[in-house]
């Protein structure tokens, strides 16, 4: 038996950072986007630290600017997980960078990545909302709001991403509470 073949769980899977390079790449050059120095000369994602690696996660993940892009991702993401024999993932997802913190960007990119979700069913997938925390504590506060106040069946959790040489992690103790509050 193939490893693909034996049946897995992945539960620490952040969506956009689980986008295949040539995904990306699709949807730049679908909007006529450059996207010099992101990948190295075989396509892959290149950085050399963490800090490298954030400022490639946001240059690349910049193309990404409408539901149906996260849509089309959520698949991308769920079939190649269902080609390495995922059965259930839970996906980290960031409310609060929905276009501008629009409430409204908000419950069309779920309603996108659901629909996404939707379309691999062999994946049982759940969503993670998060906080990034180099965005601050009134950002996290804002996803926290966010996730609880338009959440869905498939929204299960609340957690934290980004920098995480910023800040202590008490400081975003009320993003947690909202979160907890909300189930």
């Amino acid at each position: 038996m193939t490893w693909a073949r034996i049946p897995k769980t992945e539960i620490h899977l952040h969506l956009e950072g689980a986008a295949p390079p040539a995904f990306i790449r699709t949807i730049a050059a679908e909007q006529g986007a450059r996207l010099d120095g992101v990948f190295d000369p075989a396509g892959h994602y290149q950085w050399r630290d963490f800090s490298d690696f954030l400022d490639c996660y946001q240059r690349a993940t910049a193309v990404l600017t409408s539901p149906d892009h996260f849509r089309r991702l959520v698949e991308a993401v769920l079939r190649q997980s269902a080609e390495q024999g995922v059965v259930y993932t839970e996906i980290f997802i960031a409310p609060h960078v929905a276009d501008g913190h629009d409430p409204g960007a908000w419950i069309d990119r779920l309603s996108a990545m659901e629909a996404g979700a939707d379309s691999v069913p062999e994946v049982e997938t759940r969503f993670i909302a998060i906080a990034i925390r180099n965005l601050g504590p009134s950002s996290a506060l804002e996803a926290a709001r966010l996730a609880a106040e338009h959440g869905s069946p498939r929204l299960t959790g609340f957690g934290m991403a980004g920098e995480e040489r910023y800040l202590s992690v008490a400081d975003f103790a009320p993003a947690f509470a909202v979160a907890r509050e909300a189930g």
